[in-house]
This record gives structure tokens, C-alpha cells and sequence, in this order.
């Protein structure tokens, strides 16, 4: 249906040369997309036929095979942020294929025929978040650039990565990994430090980023405790691993999930605080000291009241982080190595990819440290400083399978160097990690 009417558009030529226009492959000239004249609640988004916009240089055009709908979206449709443009298309977290390609795309490492995901922003336009001085990115995904609630979509090549190679699950599985196990991995592990053994408070931990927040903490092997606000929706968190699951409903003043004598008994070292305001006030008070709050949601928007003496007393950390934060130079094969690691630790290769991979896992650093190039004959992953996943230790490697494997032959004798010195070398013999 979609493919029904092709057309080549014909000023490609003129802008780009006859050389550049033979690389690109015939697309429609028109799609349908939901488009959000103005915010305003569901019924306002309108199903309307409009132009597939021409790759410009370093852009790419992308058929969306899937996008997730989010909470953020809802967020986004109802006007929390104010600079959202006329006629937006929602959508930030979308899977498709590369169907063209404008000049200077291709440098990124991107081509034709590759399946990718969305990363929410153009990392090349802004690092390491979308608000600048000057104000917001335009490349900032259903914001103000058009995003995934499309046939197509027309981005810059830095607001897509390649899926890993071997990935056997649907576009559909695809779509919000970057925006749900990659902002846990960026907020509790590259942000506030999260180490194996430590215990973990997760609130609303039956959506999207905390569903993901559960399974990751519990595959690094922390003890979980889950807050839900439903009893009936004990029974889905605890499928996901926590293990211990407090229900605690939003009164007047928040949640009070803190007074629970499971949080009493065990307080967390980090706190993943999914929901931002109804949830905040206890967040900060069952966290034992100099613990860490991670804050990467605020479901309603609002403000908080942070109690400084607290804070002061029982040295606490808090700590703000979105989704992933790419090293630079960016280039696709440093988020592609991200993308593995989430998709590797939640799910195992044994079950997405075949006979498995073994590797240093990127953890980003400061922007002013030297990276390292850790290759296994496919991949390419820009890394800082590999860690250990079981040991929370740096220096170490990772399996990410659901049993322990032999190291891939083609990775045998390889070595991570960083700054002129080997840090770590890949053998021949079985480094025996197992789930965690």
C-alpha cells in the first residue's frame, strides 16, 4: 500500500548531483502520519496525507516499521514542553530500514537496507543533552523535528543506530529499547555508579522504563524492590524479577511507599524514580546514606520540594539523567555498541543472538577522557574504561549470555588499549560469568 505510488523526487538531482541521486532508492512522495495541529488531548491528533521530505545532506529517510506509544508522548501531546512545534508528528522511540540516503549520511556508517532505532535527538547537533543556551535541538524527535507517527521519517543521520547484527526479535521488540533499558543504563549505571549487590528501589516500576529498570537491575544482580501503584499489578512486577514488590497508591502528599517496613528493613543505595513528583518526597527519604536518586521521570510535569537538611545529614545524591548518552566523536558504532550492551545484559544472546559474543561493555565517561576500541570481528564499540558486570569492577569483561560460553575464536588475542597501554586481553579460555 505504502509503496503503491513510487515517485523519484526530481530535485534530488539539482541539489545533490546525478552521482548522489543514483544511491538513493525511489520512495512515495506522500504518507500518512498522525499530525498534532496544536496540544490538546488524543482526540485532537489527525490522520492526514503529507509530503515525504527530501534527505538533506546527512540526512537519512527511514520507513517506520514501529513506534512506541509513550507516556513522554502524552507529555508531549499536552503541551509539557512549550516549544513544541505547529503540526508536530509525535514519536520518539521508533524501529524502521534506511530506504535513502543524503550526502555525507553514509560517513556515519549508516546505508541503505540497514534496520535501525531511533535515538530521540541528532547527537551530533547537541552533547549531551537536547536543551542548549540558545534553546532546544531541531532535531529533537516529535518535538521539533517530525518524529516516528509515520510512514517515513526524515532525520539526521546522528538520530539513528543500526540494530546489532543477529537481533532475531521484531522492529516492534526494537523501537523503545534505547528509550527504556538505555535510560536506566545511563541514569543507575553510568550515572550514579550502580554496582552488583547493592539493593535497588524502583517506583513506578510496572511502565516502561521501570519495567526495564526491574530486569536490568536484577540481570547486574542487585536486590530489586518494586513500587507499584496497583495491587493488581503485583503480579506483573514480580514476573519481572523484583523481589520485593511494595504497593503504594498517590495520596494528597505522594506516595509513602518510605514507611514500608520492607524499605525500613532494607534501605536502597539508589532509588530509580520513574514517576519525578508523586513519587520524589519518598524516594529521598527511604534511601539509606549517601545514597543516590536517580530522577529520570516526572509524569506529571511538576516541581518538587527538596529537604536540603536531609540532602546535608545523610549526604545524598540527586541526580538527574535521560536516555543515552553517546561518547564523542560520535559515529553509529559507538551507539550500536551501547544498543548490544542493552539488548545483550536484558535478554542474553543466547535467546536473540545465536552462539553469543563476549566483550568490554562502553560505560560513558567524561567527555574529556580517551576512549578505546574493543572489536570481536563484527562490531565496534567506542568504549570508556570497560567494567565488569558481575563485580561492578573496572579492567573486567562481559558475557552476556544465559550460560557461560568459550569467547568467540575471532575475538581470541584481541586487546583494549587505551592510551598507549593494554588495559585488558580477550583469551581463548571460558571467563565462566553466567545471568548476572
Amino acid at each position: 500500500r505504502v509503496l503503491g505510488n513510487l515517485s523519484v523526487w526530481s530535485n534530488l538531482a539539482r541539489s545533490s548531483g546525478a552521482k548522489t541521486q543514483r544511491r538513493w532508492q525511489t520512495v512515495p512522495a506522500t504518507m500518512k502520519a498522525m499530525v498534532l495541529p496544536t496540544p490538546g488531548p488524543a482526540s485532537a491528533l489527525e490522520l492526514r496525507e503529507v509530503e515525504v521530505v527530501p534527505p538533506r545532506p546527512g540526512d537519512v529517510v527511514v520507513k517506520v516499521d514501529a513506534c512506541a506509544v509513550a507516556y513522554r508522548d502524552t507529555l508531549d501531546r499536552r503541551g509539557a514542553f512549550p516549544f513544541i512545534q505547529p503540526d508536530a508528528v509525535l514519536g520518539h522511540e521508533m524501529a524502521g530500514t534506511v530506504v535513502a540516503v543524503g550526502s555525507g549520511a553514509e560517513s556515519g556508517g549508516l546505508q541503505e537496507g540497514d534496520r535501525v532505532v531511533s535515538v530521540h535527538w541528532d547527537q551530533n547537533e547537541a552533547w549531551p543533552a537536547p536543551l542548549t543556551p540558545s534553546g532546544p535541538v531541531s532535531s529533537f524527535l516529535g518535538l521539533t523535528h517530525p518524529g516516528g507517527y509515520a510512514e517515513f521519517c526524515t532525520a539526521p543521520a546522528g538520530c539513528f543506530v543500526q540494530i546489532p547484527h543477529g537481533w532475531s526479535g521484531s522492529q516492534i521488540h526494537a523501537a523503545p529499547v534505547m528509550s527504556t533499558f538505555g535510560t536506566v543504563w545511563q541514569g543507575a549505571v553510568v550515572r550514579a555508579g550502580l554496582k552488583a549487590g547493592e539493593t535497588v528501589l524502583v517506583t513506578g516500576a510496572s511502565g516502561g522504563v521501570g519495567s526495564a529498570a526491574v530486569q536490568l537491575c536484577r540481570r547486574i544482580g542487585c536486590k530489586v524492590i518494586a513500587v507499584t501503584s496497583s495491587p493488581s499489578k503485583r503480579e506483573f512486577v514480580e514476573g519481572l524479577g523484583a523481589d520485593v514488590v511494595v504497593v503504594s497508591e498517590s495520596g494528597p502528599t505522594g506516595m509513602d511507599f518510605n514507611r514500608a517496613q520492607q524499605v525500613k528493613d532494607n534501605p536502597p543505595a539508589v532509588v530509580i524514580e520513574c514517576t519525578g513528583g508523586p513519587g520524589f518526597q519518598a524516594s529521598l527519604r527511604s534511601l539509606r546514606p549517601e545514597g543516590r536518586l536517580v530522577l529520570v521521570g516526572n509524569v506529571d510535569n511538576s516541581f518538587g520540594q527538596l529537604p536540603l537538611g536531609l540532602c546535608i545529614l545523610n549526604s545524598l545524591s540527586v541526580i538527574g539523567s535521560d536516555r543515552f548518552v553517546l561518547l564523542p566523536p560520535w559515529n553509529h558504532r559507538t551507539c550500536h555498541g551501547l544498543l548490544t550492551v542493552c539488548v545483550c545484559v536484558c535478554f542474553g544472546l543466547g535467546k536473540h543472538f545465536g552462539k553469543g559474543t563476549t566483550g568490554a561493555i562502553p560505560i560513558p565517561r567524561p567527555r574529556s577522557e580517551s576512549s578505546a576500541v574493543c572489536r570481536d570481528g563484527k562490531r565496534t564499540a567506542v568504549a570508556q574504561d570497560p567494567v565488569n558486570v558481575a563485580s561492578g569492577e573496572r579492567g573486567g569483561s562481559a558475557q552476556f549470555a544465559r550460560k557461560p560460553r568459550s569467547v568467540r575464536k575471532d575475538c581470541a588475542g584481541h586487546v583494549v588499549v587505551i592510551r598507549g597501554h593494554v588495559r585488558f586481553k580477550f583469551s581463548g579460555k571460558d571467563h565462566g560469568i553466567t545471568d548476572a
